[in-house]
């Protein structure tokens, strides 16, 4: 879903501390897991996914949540 936080690229609801502005990268959007993750789920898959920052981990548990319902 995102990056580290050293380089910055966890991505976050809010800022960065230390970098005005930053608030990391979302390398895979909540629809393209929710897709994914129903496709796994109809073969019995299990899925995961790298999440460290706010925005990443909300984004994944929102997409998990959709496909299970």
């Amino acid at each position: 879903m995102d990056g580290a936080l050293g380089s910055r690229g966890a991505a976050l609801l809010g800022t960065y501390a230390d970098a005005a502005g930053e608030q990391g990268v979302l390398r895979t959007h909540g629809e393209a897991l929710v897709d994914l993750a129903r496709r796994a789920l109809a073969h019995g898959v299990q899925v995961n996914a790298h999440a460290i920052g706010s925005r990443a981990v909300r984004e994944a548990l929102d997409a998990f949540e959709k496909a299970a319902g």
